[in-house]
This record gives C-alpha cells, structure tokens and sequence, in this order.
C-alpha cells in the first residue's frame, strides 16, 4: 500500500515583527496609551524580553531613555506618538502614546478698567466651553461721619468688631492691622487743628480680616452714614442708632448694609433723628424669627416711605412706629407672613405697632385691607392678635385703595381675583381677620 504524506505549511515566524524563527517575541506595554499634558514620569510595565532599546517616532516630542522606556510630561509636547522597543537579533514591538492638550482657560478683555455706563464687554477666549464666576477682591468700608468742629479739641469712639481690618480716621491717619474693640482718635489735639466732621473709614481693600459689627459709644456724634459698604454684618443691632438725633435726614449713603445676618432690630432707630436713606434697605433673612418691635419707636421725624420692604422673614412689629408722631405711610405690601400664633407672647406681634404715630385712618384701612388679602391668598397666618394697632379709626365703608404717591383705585381691581367677590368693602376685607382669629381695632 502506497503511503501518501500530506505536508501543511508553516508560516517563517522570522519574517514577523516582534519575533523570531524560534518562536521568541518582543512585548512592549505602558499602563495607557492616553495622557493629558502636564507632569508626571512614565516606565513600561512591560518590555520583553529584556536587554533591548526604546525609541520615539518624534523624540523632540516626546523623549524616551533609551534604556529604560521612561517618559516626562513635563517635558513632552502634546501629540500623536510611537514607541519602539528593540531587541538585538529578536525584533521589536510598538506601543503609541496619545498626549493630549490641556483646556487653555486664559481670556481677556479690551482693557482692564470700564467706565459704569459702558456698553457690554465680550471678552476673548481661547478655548471656548467653559463657564465665568466673578469675585469681588475689594472691600468697601463702612463710612461714618462724626460731628469734630475746626480748631476744637475731641475724641471720637467707634467700637468694631473684626479682625485685621484697616480704620482711615479721615485727617490723615490710617492704622492698618487692627482688632476688635473700641478704637478713639482725638481730633484737633491743643486745639491746633483744622479737621471739621471727618468721615471714617473702617475696612479696605488690602484688609486680610472680616469687620462684622460696630457700635457708636457716643450716638449724638454721628452726623450721617456716608456709605454702608459691602461688609457682612451679623449679631444683633438692637438699639445700634438709638439716640442718634444729629443724624443726617436723608443719610447720604445710596447703598443699602447686608444684614441678612442680623438677628434682631428691636430699636434700632428709636429716638433718633433718622427721616430718608432706608427705603432701598433689603432684608434677606437666614431665619424667619429676626425682630423689629420699637425700631423707629419715638423717632419722631421719620416718615419715609418703607412700603417696598420685604418683610415676609419678620415675626415682630409691636411698637415698631409707636410715637412716631411723623409717620403715616400705606403699608399693605407689608405681608406679614413671618407671624406665627406657635410664637410665645402673639398677642405682642402687633400691639401698639401705630399707636401715637401720624397713621391715618386711611393709611391704616389700606393696611388691614391689604393685610387681608394676603392672608387668604396665602391660607393664613391666622389668630394673630393685632390689638391696639393704630390711634385712628377703621373705615369699615372704604373700597378705594390710596397709595403713598396718592394715586387712588378700587380695592377689586387694585387685588385682581384675590379680592373675594363677596367683599364689598374694606369692613369685608377687616372680617375675614377677624373670623380667622385676628384681633384688630
């Protein structure tokens, strides 16, 4: 029998990369092929067998120890690369290595200062995609003037509550580095100066510290606030301008203090002089309990219209314009939806909030009314003991709103369809409290 040998060809493994007749290979492997441009040093984590060289297809890219395979970021150039490991009468192996550039953040603008009233300023960016924050680096001070007169020898106090904060004293003398407590200067000193009601600055710029609070040891020395600045304050300012009757009126200051920190105004502005330079004020309240019962109790020039402050975080007004023998605004934008029957002494919410004051009746109608409204739009607060309110009468038979500028409108239309249909009058509007609870006369 014939035998018949069938031969199936085998491949010259020689002739392939990386290998050799006898079947040996050459491997070479890095963690990844992909990087970021920066820092940072790589080696393989395989390169067999060993005793071979390494390559880069751009070694002014991207630089290899010859020996070691090793590569720096720092040094390399984002890009598209090869690295070739070479073993002497073996082969070699190939391993690419993708840098790739960093997001170049810078922009810029057509100049680095702008005039308020300039038009938009786009700036140009290099790599489009991102998204623009700002931070106020500055600090603005608080600015207080006192009453020093020219040629007269006196000392001013101001105590601050802060740390490493900058006080400009207005004649000349700045201390820089300063903390806490209450800080004087004398004026004139021998009578031998000519400096005549200096402002004050406290906090600037270069400060390093935070100024969260002052108080004015002598209250009849301020004359005006100049400017609040863009300091954070926080405690209480419980009777802080109280006694203050040299205040300026208006204040000349057109800023307005963040006191969304500020826990309590309970006579902040009681017995003083203040009459201008609040209606701007904003209060954006952390909690729903700050206080403002007496704030302008016995300050008897005030009667600035306040109707535009949001008070909706306020749990207090007893007393708050009682002897205010000025004051007579409409205040029904005032929702008192910080009124809580849950708060210990309700009955004191409201109680003598008008009494004395220059309230009219008309004024103090339109309040209620608006009050009302409020109150069932919202479902409530309700049993809240508004007693002893005002020093004039309720017009039971109004339906016309009148507003501090004098301008005059229906209830129903001033309200919308929050006026309920069956109220013909503002009696109507005052019953509604009355039978959910309030107390009100």
């Amino acid at each position: 029998m014939a035998i018949i040998s069938i031969g199936i060809p085998v491949p010259d493994r020689s002739a392939l990369p990386g290998q050799t007749g006898s079947g040996e290979e050459v491997n070479l492997q890095y963690t990844t092929q992909n990087y970021c441009e920066g820092t940072g040093t790589y080696s393989p984590t395989v390169a067999t067998p060993v005793g071979g060289t390494f390559t880069s297809s751009n070694p002014s890219g991207l630089a290899v120890n010859t020996s070691s395979g090793l590569f720096n970021l720092g040094v390399a150039t984002p890009g598209n690369y090869t690295i070739t490991y070479t073993v002497a009468g073996v082969g070699s192996a190939n391993f690419p290595i993708n840098i790739t550039a960093l997001d170049n953040a810078a922009f810029s603008y057509s100049a680095t200062s702008f005039c308020k009233d300039a038009s938009n300023q786009t700036p140009t960016i290099t790599t489009p995609g991102g998204s623009f924050t700002t931070q106020d680096l500055s600090t603005v001070p608080l600015q207080l003037k006192f009453s020093v007169t020219s040629g007269v020898e006196k000392t001013i106090e101001v105590g601050i509550t802060g740390t490493s904060y900058t006080i400009d004293w207005g004649d000349g003398t700045v201390q820089t580095g300063q903390t806490g407590g209450t800080k004087s200067h004398t004026y004139n000193p021998g009578g031998s100066g000519t400096t005549a009601d200096p402002t004050i600055s406290i906090g600037a710029t270069p400060d390093t510290g935070p100024v969260t609070d002052f108080t004015i040891p002598v209250k009849a020395d301020l004359l005006d606030i100049v400017a609040w600045g863009n300091l954070v304050w926080t405690g209480s300012w419980q009777y802080k301008f109280s006694g203050c009757t040299n205040l300026a009126t208006p204040l000349t200051a057109t800023d307005y203090p963040n006191v969304s920190n500020v826990s309590n105004f309970f006579g902040a502005f009681s017995s003083s002089n203040i009459n201008g330079g609040l209606s701007n004020w904003v209060f954006n309240f952390n909690s729903t309990s700050v206080d403002f019962g007496r704030m302008f109790y016995i300050a008897s020039s005030f009667n600035e219209d306040v109707s535009s402050w949001d008070v909706s975080g306020v749990s207090k007004f007893n007393d708050i314009f009682r002897s205010a023998s000025s004051f007579s605004k409409n205040l029904s934008n005032w929702y008192v939806n910080g009124f809580s029957p849950n708060l210990p002494n309700t009955s004191q919410q409201l109680k003598f909030a008008f009494w004395n004051s220059a309230m009219t009746a008309e004024h103090f109608t339109d309040t209620i009314v608006g009050w009302a409204v409020a109150v069932r739009r919202d479902s409530g607060p309700y049993n809240v003991s508004a007693a002893t309110v005002a020093p004039n009468a309720f017009i039971t038979t109004r339906t016309q709103d009148t507003d501090n500028s004098g301008n005059t409108v229906n209830y129903s239309t001033k309200y919308g369809s929050l006026w309920d249909s069956s109220w013909n009058n503002a009696g109507d509007a005052r019953q509604f409290l009355l039978n959910n609870g309030w107390t009100v006369s």
